[in-house]
């Protein structure tokens, strides 16, 4: 008997599909390693402040450049282009949103920090660090809700353990960092990884589908 869905619900799995490529948890997964790359600089014992941060930039961007390339190139040609509906653009308009609001709550954060640093009482020392914890939980929260991306949701609790627990393994060992955010960061990559083997094997480029039906 042929089951009929309703258009939204064709609408929800396209839009899910958009996430089985592995591409978004790799790139947060590069994202959060490049999150705790200063301190991780500092326990290797590398550049100074200013050097870290120009390689932490252009890092960044390279990580966005190779993300949008990605999608242009791996996954658009295997699925094509999805135009969706009026909801389905509002949602995505949210989340845009909610990450502009939390772009400039980071900004306002490291801004604090840096005028703050090596000042002032231990609470506002732990401000930056609670604020960062709670940031990262509403965003990645709210966004696995509009955009049905429930893998957000584990990612949310990633980014947001991962800063508190390196700075209190910190007195016990001088690579909290590596290890904290390499933990986390290599869990997000690794199942990227696995997914973009598993999207590869099950969509095929077009061209190379067709020369398999011929043969």
């Amino acid at each position: 008997m042929l089951q009929i869905f309703p258009v939204s619900e064709i609408e929800k799995k396209a839009f899910r599909a958009t996430f089985q490529d592995g591409i978004w948890d790799l790139y947060l997964g590069a994202m959060l390693l490049l999150l705790g790359g200063g301190a991780i600089f500092e326990e290797l014992g590398l550049s100074g402040i200013q050097e870290s941060m120009v390689a932490l930039i252009v890092t960044a961007v390279v990580l966005m450049s190779a993300f949008f390339l990605a999608k242009r190139f791996i996954t658009i040609p295997r699925m094509g282009r999805v135009k969706f509906g009026a909801e389905r653009k509002k949602k995505i308009r949210k989340t845009r949103l909610v990450l502009a609001m939390s772009a400039l709550l980071g900004v306002a954060v490291f801004i604090f920090t840096a005028l703050s640093k090596g000042q002032g009482s231990e609470f506002s020392a732990l401000l930056p660090i609670i604020l960062f914890s709670v940031n990262c939980l509403v965003v990645f929260s709210l966004g696995a809700y509009f955009l049905d991306y429930t893998r957000a949701y584990l990612y949310a609790w990633f980014f947001a353990l991962s800063m508190p627990l390196a700075i209190l393994l910190r007195d016990h060992t001088a690579h909290a960092f590596i290890i904290v955010f390499g933990f986390f960061g290599g869990i997000m990559i690794i199942i990227g990884a696995v997914l973009l083997i598993r999207f590869l094997r099950n969509y095929p480029l077009p061209s190379a589908r067709y020369e398999g039906n011929g043969a």
